[in-house]
């Protein structure tokens, strides 16, 4: 089921800019106010996403990969030999 629309968001804009997008939104087979709507809910996806995203060359990503697989390893030595000298503490 489709969202009620109950909120208005005005926009004051040049005749130019308003043709443009008459112009698109026709283009798009949609209304004025989708073709708006739609463009500016991509817009703010977009913007926000640059907060939550990083973008790495494959160099890059391997060697990010490659950090996070040694931090693992490191991590997991640590813990063996740590469980280990439990063991020996609670064998004695």
């Amino acid at each position: 089921m489709a969202a009620i629309k109950q909120d208005r968001v005005e926009v004051r804009v040049p005749e130019s800019e308003k043709r443009l997008y008459a112009l698109a939104a026709a283009r798009a087979d949609e209304t004025v106010s989708d073709f708006m709507r739609r463009a500016a809910r991509e817009e703010a996806r977009r913007t926000l996403a640059k907060d939550t995203t990083i973008l790495l060359s494959t160099a890059e990503a391997q060697r990010f990969v490659a950090t996070l697989d040694a931090d693992v390893v490191d991590d997991t030595a640590t813990r063996l030999a740590d469980l280990n000298r439990h063991r020996d503490h609670f064998a004695t």
